[in-house]
């Protein structure tokens, strides 16, 4: 009966490495350190931090456009990190805040026009942005800053 509760035991503790060696599903929802896996299999440690992003539109002319846009933060795969937040005529500042893991990222600022493009005659001046792509190496607190170079079309 000991042997088997033994095996048993030994069983769990191993399961239990394996599992942890392979380590969690990285989704950041507050601030701390917690143990993780590194790519090597080895332990090691990882610090979420709450980073902060300010994208500036910069605008080209004062002709005032029309239509709905978005301002937004996506990552290296398209993925938005932050909600998005709807353009707003005069305003030209937008903040953004993100829990995620210390490290190297990228971090994209974009406009994204919400009107289908069949619909210019109705809309004849609607802005563009070339996206700003940063690559940043996170540290808890700071403020990342984006510009977006704002045409008029």
């Amino acid at each position: 009966m000991k042997t088997k509760i033994a095996y048993v035991a030994a069983l769990l503790i191993a399961g239990a490495l394996v599992s942890w060696q392979k380590g969690p599903v990285i989704e950041p929802a507050q601030g701390g350190s917690e143990k993780i896996a590194v790519a090597n299999g080895l332990p090691g440690v990882a610090t979420r931090a709450l980073e902060h992003y300010q994208v500036s539109l910069r605008f080209n002319t004062d002709v005032a456009p029309c239509g709905s846009y978005l301002v937004d933060i996506i990552n290296n795969a398209g993925e938005r990190v932050a909600d998005p937040q709807v353009y707003s005529a005069g305003k030209d500042v937008y903040f953004f805040s993100e829990w995620t893991w210390s490290g190297k990222s990228v971090r994209i600022a974009r406009l994204t026009r919400l009107l289908p493009p069949n619909l210019e005659e109705f809309c004849p001046s609607w802005m563009q942005a070339s996206p700003d792509r940063e690559t940043m190496n996170f540290s808890n607190g700071k403020t990342y800053y984006f510009n977006l170079i704002v045409k008029i079309m």
